[in-house]
């Protein structure tokens, strides 16, 4: 426990601005005399209401000429408590200037009218000016969800209830790859009941928490949401003989809770780039997201971007991030609608996941959809209106986000069960059953919220199997999803056959509904592997790199290229920003070049003849390079 509270100190000490807010009075200082021109280029605006994530702005860009020829004057407020809005036909809102060149952002103002600045916030120069969106987490509310009391000795357990069984996982457990040396971080609603007692599976590897709610310093799980996510991800089953166990439950665990249950809801805190690395200056290389926007499905926004900025700076940090559940079929024509992908799953650099089912017939919500109040105006038409939710993992969860965003890029990358899962409960007083107790320890839940997690667990297994098997002691972000995209079975074509009027996954692996499929462990690690290339230094533009591979006999041979993009300004109509391409090149000299504008990935499934062959990677946009990028080349002999 000496190290825990180190670590903790370690974490807290790193707290930001934005946690100090002013207890007695507030000084407004209404000017931009006290900064010069030439100090404002480099700087980010994050605008900090006292309503937490309810009111708050973020603007980016030079903000010089926003600034320019204010008035300078001071002007005292009275006391304001944590949930009184600020009104006022001076100041109806306030803002704090940082500087970002640095790394580390620094305070430059004080408070700041928002109002006059937003009337010349009309200038170019200005990048962007977006109020954040209300959060959410990412699971599925069911209004009659009812509990179906197990058994003390969990003997009516079958084995599938984790969603484990369909990830392919033991293998490596076999090998003892459980994910030993890695740290999960989660940003969620906190974990058990806190400070004062952890959930017996969650505890052992265990380092720390935070709250970063205002005027909380407890980071206990009052919804209960947080706790089911990382015991899918990471509970080692004390409770229940090994029985309900996540997918790597031998990693360490760090909490982020930014859900506060007397403001209901989320709320983030102005600068998520310290936020972020909080966790990962503690060690933690994988942080988990389940939870996000509804409003401008599918949009590239500024919380896209501030995910995607932090992985450029920090190329070894892999966000995974739920889709989101608001996917429907509300054009009632029998087929799930596309376009649903909830921000911030709409980066590029983050690992997006959606649910689909798994298989499981007993406990949480046996009904089909039409029948579950939560869900049933969603899906009136057959066959979504009789479908159950954990029937056929081949299946898709009905309610998961489905892509393209709204440039066309493809989301989600890979998807994971995400119904009627069985993970640990949260012993905080008035927690929620989610989607009902199976008893004190356990309770059942679904949605692409429980889906992330899962995928999180096994990019600790990845990584550590990278370490252990091919001696990798850093794997980017990139090389991670590359490895688990290029090994995921392809769902393709859903549950509802080839060639239906209801077809539920339009083409082959990558779709918009599915990605590239659902994550497989051993398959990602020791499959046939090719090539394994994660190349830090780069390509610039007309730059290339030729990697070669023979084949003995006729294989299908997978071919997945995925690169950490350069953050895109937010409302991109395109948000790729350097661009990468394939050429296949056979021993004759003949050549397939493979081209894909939108995303940041290039992948081809192809089944080669015996032979020698050479692929090259070309920089062919890149006006922000070097552009590092990872490589797997795998085959399967047909």
């Amino acid at each position: 426990m000496v190290h825990t509270f180190l670590i903790c100190a370690l974490i807290y000490g790193a707290r930001e601005f934005y946690r100090q807010k002013p207890s007695n009075s507030v000084h407004w200082l209404e000017c931009s005399h006290a900064v010069t021109n030439d100090s404002l280029k480099e700087y980010e605006l994050v605008i900090e209401l006292f309503d937490p994530g309810k009111r708050t702005f973020v603007v980016r860009g030079d903000v010089t000429k926003a600034l320019l020829d204010l008035d300078c004057r001071d002007r005292s407020g009275e006391a304001l408590s944590q949930r009184q809005t600020i009104e006022s036909d001076f100041v109806p809102g306030v803002f704090v200037l940082y500087k970002t060149g640095s790394g580390r952002l620094e305070k430059v103002t004080e408070y700041l009218d928002f109002k006059k600045f937003k009337d010349r916030a009309k200038s170019r120069d200005v990048v962007f000016l977006e109020k954040l969106p209300d959060l959410e987490s990412f699971n599925i509310i069911i209004h009659n969800a009812s509990s179906t009391p197990g058994r003390d000795d969990y003997a009516d357990l079958s084995g599938t209830e984790s969603g484990l069984w369909a990830l392919d996982v033991e293998s490596l457990w076999q090998n003892q790859i459980m994910g030993q040396g890695e740290i999960i971080s989660f940003a969620d609603t906190g974990l058990s009941a806190g400070q004062e007692g952890l959930h017996p599976d969650l505890i052992e590897n265990f380092i720390g928490g935070l709250s970063y709610i205002y005027n909380e310093t407890d980071w206990r799980d009052d919804y209960g949401h947080g706790t089911n996510v990382a015991g899918l991800a990471l509970g080692q089953g004390r409770s229940s003989n090994g029985q309900v166990i996540g997918v790597a439950p031998m990693a360490a665990s760090i909490v982020q809770d930014i859900y506060s249950k007397s403001f209901g809801g989320f709320s983030l805190p102005g600068n998520l780039s310290e936020f972020f690395l909080e966790a990962y200056g503690a060690g933690s290389r994988i942080h988990v997201n389940s939870w996000g926007s509804s409003q401008d499905l599918g949009e590239y926004n500024g919380l896209s971007y501030d995910f995607d900025r932090f992985v450029w700076e920090n190329p070894d940090m892999l966000f995974v991030t739920a889709v989101g559940n608001f996917a429907g079929d509300w054009d009632g024509d029998g087929k799930v609608d596309l376009a649903s992908i909830a921000s911030p799953a709409t980066a590029k650099n983050v690992l997006s996941v959606g649910a689909n089912e798994n298989l499981n017939f007993v406990g949480g919500i046996q009904l089909p959809a039409a029948q579950v109040n939560s869900l049933n105006q969603r899906f009136p038409v057959e066959p979504l209106a009789s479908n159950h939710l954990s029937d056929n993992v081949q299946g898709l969860a009905p309610f998961s986000g489905r892509g393209p965003t709204l440039d066309g890029r493809t989301k989600p990358e890979v998807v994971a069960p995400g119904t009627n899962l069985l993970s640990t409960r949260s012993h905080a007083p008035g927690a929620i059953g989610l989607w009902g107790d199976y008893n004190e320890y356990y309770n059942w839940t679904g949605g692409t919220s429980m889906s992330a997690p899962l995928v999180a667990g096994m990019a600790a297994l990845v990584r550590q199997g990278l370490k252990t098997y091919y001696s990798r002691s850093n794997p980017s972000a990139s090389f991670i999803k590359a490895l688990l995209m290029n090994s995921a079975l392809d769902l393709y074509p859903g549950q509802y056959g080839e060639g239906t009027r209801t077809q539920e996954i339009d083409r082959p692996r990558p779709s918009f509904q599915s990605g590239f499929g659902m994550v497989q462990g051993s398959a990602s690690l020791r499959q046939n592997k090719l090539v394994l290339e994660d190349r830090l230094e780069g390509l610039n533009q007309g730059q290339s790199q030729d990697y070669s591979f023979s084949l003995q006999q006729t294989s299908l041979v997978s071919m997945t290229l995925v690169w950490t993009d350069y953050p895109a300004a937010p409302g991109s109509e395109t948000a790729l920003v350097n661009d990468l391409d394939m050429v296949l090149f056979n021993e004759n000299g003949q050549s397939q070049v493979y081209e894909n504008h939108l995303d940041n990935f290039e992948h081809q499934d192809l089944r080669l003849a015996p032979g020698r062959y050479v692929l090259r990677v070309m920089g062919s946009n890149v006006p922000m390079g070097p552009q590092s990028y990872s490589l797997v080349i795998s085959h399967k002999p047909q």
